[in-house]
């Protein structure tokens, strides 16, 4: 159990015997969140007024500090960058301020994501349900094909295709085949 990470002090983050996490009114026992999110980031609120609240599926919802839900059903919710942070619902990438206001911020370009700073080499988009990866430009450099593609990192993405996971460069050549269960980045 975990306490005082919400506004409401009699709001707990419970742990079910599967290992999954919900929250709970300790005071009336009445739950708020179903115990079937295999992550809620209670380090969000450092960034921003809400939290991420991840499915195994990866499918995730949005909670603000009362543990009101502002946003279900979301298929990708990026970590946050100055309140801000993209978002795939619909097969389309935007940004969307800290889901309280409920702003689409990039309301003029629904494909691309309005970036501050792109990163090196080419960053991921999704369009009809399908990642790839753009330059600067706005170039195609992996056309929208992948389940999935991570954000670009030591000069390659980490893909999805076909419910496995390998790795591809920015323009798409094959680094490592597509034969993982899971396959992350290592940090230092």
């Amino acid at each position: 159990i975990s306490r005082n990470f919400l506004n409401d002090s009699d709001l707990v983050l419970t742990t079910s015997p599967t290992g999954r996490y919900g929250v709970v009114n300790e005071r009336t026992g009445k739950i708020i969140l179903e115990d079937v999110y295999k992550v809620i980031y209670t380090s969000d609120l450092q960034k921003a007024n809400i939290i991420r609240c991840i499915k195994s599926s990866g499918q995730a919802t949005i909670i603000d500090s009362f543990a009101n839900v502002l946003i279900k059903g979301i298929a990708y919710v990026d970590d946050f960058e100055n309140t801000y942070a993209r978002v795939n619902k619909g097969g389309k990438l935007t940004y969307e301020n800290d889901f309280i206001h409920k702003l689409y911020v990039n309301r003029e370009k629904t494909l691309f994501p309005k970036r501050k700073e792109w990163q090196e080499g080419a960053d991921v988009v999704c369009q009809e349900g399908k990642w790839g990866a753009i330059d600067i430009k706005g170039n195609w450099t992996i056309k929208p094909k992948y389940q999935f593609l991570q954000s670009y990192a030591n000069g390659v993405f980490i893909a999805q295709k076909d419910s496995k996971w390998g790795v591809v460069t920015p323009d798409d050549e094959l680094v490592i085949d597509f034969v993982y269960d899971e396959l992350r980045y290592f940090r230092k």
